[in-house]
């Protein structure tokens, strides 16, 4: 019971769907974890404030936030959509820290491992929703009603079973699932075992986040080959390794058949002439015209262009163009800071966000053992997707639900031999 309610706190923080009265899902966690603390521990613990790796982040994060709306005031801009953006991310981030006690208690030496499971069951449970939609019209009627993102709905480019979720963001949803694979991969070859995460269930995961991808967005089988690269370089067997890919794709073929079989007709064609056309875009222009190549990253090329100096190296202050659309025509994530602040604003992103894997990484390298190793090249795969990803997206210092995943998943592993319910 404790355990579905760490799901619903980290749930209601990471995707922070638009709720009434406290307007954010993120508040009611802090509601909830607030009456858990006062009649379950008979106190409210503030320690996880005063760590250095919390402090380190919230502090530059204010730094950051300070410049950015002093860019908007020195050229006399007035564009607030950014500085909006990171103090939606500050608020989020005060609301985990508040959590982090509830969401770590427990056996203090197995933390990391318990909060990369805690965080995978959270996200499956956003995928189940998806399924859930795809299979049920009231379910899919519903999650549309009280979408976010209701004026991207009828868009001819998006296919509507991308928003069926509570509160995911096109982008950032799929690009969170494939950090969830690179963390189940670390996870899978930890040894860390539970009646949840062992035997057929633990497939079934894997299963799950790859329909999640399929029904969300391509940008997660970056995720995917991350995943995959990881896998081969882990320091496990080969004969594990490979015993893990052949069960995995037996249970995914399995799956394919016994839902071809089972889903009604309208279903099936849904997935012929939408899922699959979008899912494996990719593979299919590849197949047909030898093209390596989406609509998206075609669209993605032509948001790549030359900026004057000034530009380049001071910005406009410019985040959202007179009309509501980005400013200069781009959505790329190397762009948008460039075009805001110029080069050293984006470096200031890039110094913020490496907070979040310094000490992790510290940790990892001085452990000097097999599991330390593996773990160093968890945390630098999940830096690396980072800086891919920001190809495509804003990912560096502004990705809402991947920092959060981050700065639980860093202090969980920091404290992993320290957490304990008392401060």
């Amino acid at each position: 019971m404790t355990f579905l309610l760490r799901v619903l706190v980290l749930f209601l923080i990471v995707f922070n769907i638009q709720m009434p009265l406290l307007k954010y899902s993120a508040c009611y966690a802090v509601v909830i974890t607030t009456f858990y603390y006062l009649f379950q521990w008979r106190t409210i613990p503030f320690g996880q404030w005063f760590e250095k790796y919390i402090i380190k982040i919230l502090i530059t994060l204010l730094l950051v936030i300070f410049v950015t709306y002093a860019l908007s005031e020195f050229y006399i801009t007035f564009d607030i959509s950014y500085t909006r953006g990171y103090l939606l991310q500050f608020g989020l981030l005060v609301c985990l820290v508040y959590v982090l006690p509830f969401l770590c208690e427990g056996d203090s030496n197995n933390a990391f491992n318990r909060i990369s499971e805690l965080v995978i069951v959270t996200l499956c449970i956003q995928v189940c929703i998806s399924i859930s939609a795809f299979l049920n019209d009231t379910i899919a009627s519903w999650l549309l009603s009280v979408s976010n993102m209701r004026d991207l709905l009828n868009s001819p480019n998006i296919p509507v079973f991308r928003f069926y979720n509570l509160g995911g963001v096109l982008f950032l949803l799929p690009a969170t699932y494939g950090m969830c694979l690179i963390l189940y991969v670390r996870l899978v070859f930890s040894n860390y075992r539970t009646k949840l995460f062992s035997g057929i269930s633990m497939y079934v995961i894997f299963v799950l986040l790859l329909i999640g991808i399929i029904l969300t967005g391509r940008t997660g089988f970056v995720g995917l080959i991350a995943a995959l690269i990881l896998l081969l370089f882990l320091k496990t067997s080969f004969r594990s390794k490979l015993s893990f890919l052949l069960k995995t794709m037996g249970l995914l073929l399995l799956l394919i058949v016994m839902f071809s079989r089972m889903l009604p007709g309208k279903q099936i064609a849904m997935i012929q002439k939408d899922v699959i056309p979008f899912a494996f875009e990719f593979f299919i222009n590849y197949m047909e015209d030898d093209k390596l190549a989406t609509t998206s990253s075609d669209a993605l090329k032509g948001m790549y262009y030359e900026l004057p100096v000034e530009v380049f190296l001071g910005g406009t202050g410019h985040y959202r163009s007179s009309d509501g659309g980005y400013y200069g025509n781009t959505d790329s994530g190397y762009m948008r800071p460039i075009l805001y602040g110029g080069i050293f604003y984006f470096l200031l992103l890039v110094y913020y966000q490496l907070f979040y894997f310094r000490e992790p990484l510290k940790k990892a390298w001085r452990a000097r053992d097999e599991i330390g190793r593996n773990d160093v090249l968890f945390w630098l795969t999940a830096l690396i997707y980072m800086f891919v990803l920001n190809y495509k997206g804003e990912t560096i210092g502004y990705f809402l639900t991947y920092e959060c995943i981050l700065l639980l998943l860093g202090y969980a592993y920091i404290n992993t031999n320290e957490l304990s319910k008392a401060d």
